[in-house]
């Protein structure tokens, strides 16, 4: 088929015959879970089947309750910064990748754009629910996300135990 960007009726016969295949080129290698309720971020990898591989665990802060990190399941947009910077809140972090356009994940808070302006509040928070919706980090954790999930990944926010119906 030629690209033409639109889903006609010759694509979709395409892409819906017996004969079409799945093709490898379009699995992610990682899917993120986001628990609120023990406050960890869970990176499962991809073992040709499914995701069962459990890449990483990182501590982390989610929304409060004035502020909730939404449950739900979203797909990363391709909007990232290497500093974010909130003007509603006067502060910064490191390594922000979007999950959805209102939250990001990104590094605890600094009060510049500078690595030596560590909020040691945001640090210490870690653990507890204390952002306004985001999933904060460490710096690594973040900056792992940030070079290793790419634009199409698929994030889950869950409370308690996780349930399918999210996806």
């Amino acid at each position: 088929l030629s690209e033409t960007g639109v889903a006609d009726e010759a694509t979709q016969r395409a892409l819906f015959s017996s004969a079409a295949q799945e093709s490898e080129e379009y699995v992610f290698p990682y899917k993120i879970y986001v628990d609120i309720s023990d406050q960890y971020v869970y990176v499962f990898g991809w073992d040709g089947g499914s995701y069962s591989i459990q890449e990483r665990k990182m501590i982390c802060s989610t929304g409060t309750s004035k502020y909730p990190t939404p449950c739900k399941t979203t797909i990363m947009p391709k909007k990232r910064a290497r500093w974010g910077y909130f003007p509603t809140w006067g502060s910064h972090a490191q390594y922000l990748t979007r999950i959805d356009s209102a939250n990001a994940f990104h590094s605890v808070l600094y009060t510049e754009p500078d690595e030596t302006t560590l909020s040691v509040k945001s640090f210490e928070a870690l653990g507890t629910p204390a952002s306004h919706g985001c999933v904060r980090l460490l710096v690594s954790d973040a900056k792992w996300i940030y070079d290793n999930c790419r634009e199409g990944t698929i994030i889950t926010v869950y409370e308690g135990e996780y349930d399918p119906e999210y996806t």
